[in-house]
């Protein structure tokens, strides 16, 4: 039976997203290109997340986002979506890349092995663009042969671009290995930290182009991780700053009724495409008769809500924050500080922009601000020299295993010294920009909202012995701007020597 289009199928926005930037190009046709060939055209919210998650910069070829975490409602074709941009990289990509190898999780090994051999392998065999090389000795030679092992252990598809797709378990060693250019975190909701990402993270380093995909229906109490990325995706599409992270999330308002088709078609983008009203209204009916655990279970498979809210442990939470956004407001003055200035330099976490602040005393009391922010690392060297000679007594500093201490021996052969924050000494200095706030001790200036958006994005986490410090694993957004401006106001408060020691832990 096929349900009556209603508006909503063709409609259905998502509740938060990262917009689609049309002055950037997209890989995203080429991915829709092989969905077609595999049978299974992208519907209009697949379509829209691949032109958005393949945007790349058009000098250098790099893609805008290094991951994509996206949430929808169950059987809305997250395998169609999952299995075509797998096969465009290992396939069409792979050409202009070289050899490509991604890994794909779920909730188990298990799992993830029926995904590989019931659902990715028979979309392969039912497409008659890819042909299968049955034998097991033989190897695939173009790049649409692909061939299917399942020793245990090993199992994986191999294309003729000597591509793999392979599946692994979730645990901390899963996705290790020499390499890793294509990562899928699938089912998110069943983890409940950060373990599988971390076994994944470090085999993307060196690898151009390498992309984490974090893809689940909402979860329950126990779904720390994927909350995290909830809760950070959802601060960022409110605040307009995405970072290099691509968020999508379909889902209904907690305020709206479950059971009315209204709210269905506002938020399942599937709707009317692979699944019919009738069979929504019969698994609402199904969830009413099992009481209230029916209706939870039917509001966070249907309506991408959480009947759960899990409750995360100290400074995870990117609500729980030391230094509130009515300080920081209150802060704000336009003055010009007459004292000596100290410049703190810092990168955000891709090393793609770089910012400059400056802190100094102004009647006595210290403001921050920043002198320069500009995409890129070409132009800092030349700036901080402009900024020695026309600051002669200036301080200047950075942290002390951030991207930017690597430069202290070149400039200081042209006479700009970096001095670079211990841990213990940047552990201080947050805890310092929380006392200025909290004292109403200090004042800003930020005319572009540069600071505001970076402190809007900030996640603190706090240490073991004492303290706290930005995150910058769990923080959305550029962090840069608002570490720089904790260094800037330590700075100024500080002569003594430091010593050189990991900050990024």
């Amino acid at each position: 039976m096929t349900a009556t289009l209603m508006p909503g199928s063709t409609s259905c926005r998502p509740r938060f997203a990262t917009p689609r930037d049309e002055s950037f190009p997209t890989h995203g046709p080429a991915v829709a290109a092989v969905a077609e060939r595999l049978g299974r055209p992208l519907m209009p919210w697949q379509r829209e997340l691949v032109d958005v998650a393949y945007e790349f910069d058009p000098d250098s070829g790099r893609f805008r986002y290094d991951e994509v975490d996206c949430t929808v409602p169950r059987q809305s074709g997250k395998t169609t979506i999952t299995l075509a941009k797998k096969v465009y990289r290992l396939t069409k990509l792979a050409r202009e890349l070289g050899p490509q190898r991604s890994t794909y999780t779920a909730q188990s090994r298990l799992k993830a092995r029926q995904k590989l051999e019931r659902d990715f392998s028979e979309l392969l065999r039912a497409s008659r663009y890819f042909r299968e090389v049955p034998h097991a000795r033989a190897r695939p030679q173009k790049a649409t042969e692909w061939r299917q092992s399942l020793n245990n252990g090993s199992e994986h598809i191999q294309f003729g671009t000597g591509s793999f797709l392979q599946i692994d378990a979730p645990s901390r060693t899963g996705g290790h290995g020499d390499t890793l250019d294509d990562g899928t975190i699938d089912e998110a909701f069943a983890h409940a930290d950060s373990t599988i990402e971390d076994g994944m993270r470090p085999s993307m380093a060196t690898r151009r182009n390498a992309q984490l995909w974090v893809i689940s229906t909402a979860g329950d109490a126990r779904s720390k991780y994927l909350w995290r990325k909830v809760i950070a995706g959802r601060a960022a599409a409110e605040s307009g700053e995405h970072g290099n992270v691509c968020y999508v999330e379909y889902s209904a308002d907690e305020d709206e009724d479950p059971g009315d088709p209204a709210t269905w078609w506002g938020c399942m983008p599937a709707l009317g495409l692979t699944i019919d009203e009738s069979f929504i209204r019969g698994e609402w009916e199904r969830a009413q008769r099992k009481g209230q655990e029916g209706i939870d279970g039917f509001r966070r498979a249907y309506l991408n809500q959480w009947p759960e809210i899990p409750v995360l442990d100290g400074a995870d939470s990117i609500v729980q924050r030391k230094v509130s956004m009515d300080a920081w407001a209150a802060a704000s003055r336009d003055v010009r500080p007459a004292g000596t200035p100290v410049f703190f330099v810092t990168a955000n976490r891709n090393m793609t922009a770089a910012t400059i602040a400056v802190a100094a005393l102004h009647e006595g009391r210290p403001h921050v601000e920043l002198a320069d922010h500009r995409e890129g690392l070409a132009w800092l060297e030349g700036r901080l020299r402009e900024l020695s000679a026309d600051h002669p007594d200036a301080k200047f500093g950075a942290y002390s295993a951030g991207p930017i201490s690597a430069w202290a021996p070149a400039l200081a052969e042209f006479g700009v010294a970096l001095e670079l924050l211990t841990v213990p000494q940047s552990v201080a200095a947050c805890g310092h920009l929380q006392r200025l706030a909290d004292d109403a001790a200090f004042t800003q200036w930020d005319p572009e909202g540069i600071l505001t958006e970076s402190l809007r994005g900030a996640v603190p986490r706090d240490r073991d012995n004492a303290g706290w410090v930005w995150d910058w694993k769990h923080s959305q957004g550029n962090l840069a701007p608002i570490t720089g401006a904790t260094g800037a106001l330590w700075l100024l408060e500080t002569t003594n020597d430091v010593e050189v020691w990991g900050f990024y832990e």
